[in-house]
């Protein structure tokens, strides 16, 4: 599994205020409850999609671009997308650099959706992924500016990144 960017015992999320100083001493000023940050929206940027007319990086994507996307049986069929979407990526934002066996790698953010309904984060060695073996699940520091995911048409929101079938996050929002 994945190490979590904060402690599982980190408790609930705070909010601090405070100032820093010329000196740099910092004077904490209040806490208050907080809220976790909201993923930004998943793949890294340079993320191969599998297109009809071959690989295209996921940032150059637009509505009605052709892509390969899955029936209901599993079987690639050519759809096209409906919806794309970009998040900025917070300074020190993580990311799990995902290797198959197969040699198949894709850079995503750990609530990214498989597939097959884990996600990207739940992913531990040895586990099988798109008929292929997990051989590690890194955690490291993106430093890209912005995540980008799309939705295609078709039954399920799924579409291909640098080989390895994902499920568009954009799919929950609809």
């Amino acid at each position: 599994m994945v190490t979590p960017a904060e402690p599982a015992d980190a408790g609930p999320p705070l909010r601090v205020e405070g100032t820093v100083d010329p000196s740099g001493h910092v004077r904490i000023t209040g806490r208050h409850p907080g809220q976790r940050p909201v993923c930004p929206i998943c793949l890294a940027a340079n993320v191969m999609i599998s297109t009809p007319a071959g690989p295209v990086p996921v940032q150059d994507l637009r509505v009605g671009t052709p892509v390969w996307t899955t029936d209901r049986a599993g079987r690639r069929i050519r759809a096209v997308v409906l919806e794309v979407g970009h998040t900025p990526a917070p300074q020190g934002h993580r990311m799990v650099r995902l290797t198959l066996a197969d040699d198949r790698t894709v850079l995503a953010s750990p609530g990214h959706p498989t597939a097959d309904g884990r996600t990207i984060g739940q992913l531990e060695l040895g586990d099988r992924l798109d008929g292929s073996t997990v051989l590690s699940a890194a955690l490291i520091t993106y430093t890209g500016a912005a995540t980008f995911d799309l939705l295609p048409t078709g039954p399920t929101g799924t579409y291909f990144a640098n080989g390895i079938l994902l499920m568009s996050t954009l799919a929950r929002a609809r």
